[in-house]
């Protein structure tokens, strides 16, 4: 996120963040698409009560079946047909 927006959100409590993140933790940070690393940073800075992983890749998927519990606990993996309220 640029900083001025990071700083918008940071001062406005959030309930709900729905956050893409395509990719398992990468080398390098991306650049179009959130990996895990990043998004974790992102949640973390903005501090929702909770968050939603979305436009999650293959790649991500099978990472965080082999790594389970890698996520904090107000963080969940979005998935087809789910309601956020």
């Amino acid at each position: 996120l640029p900083d001025d927006t990071r700083e918008y959100l940071r001062r406005a409590p959030l309930n709900l963040l729905v956050l893409d993140c395509s990719m398992p933790p990468q080398p390098q940070p991306p650049r179009n698409h959130n990996d895990l690393t990043l998004a974790l940073q992102t949640i973390e800075w903005l501090r929702p009560g909770r968050a939603v992983l979305t436009h999650v890749g293959h790649t991500l998927d099978a990472w965080l079946m082999e790594h389970s519990g890698q996520l904090p606990g107000n963080v969940v993996v979005g998935r087809d047909e789910m309601s956020v309220l």
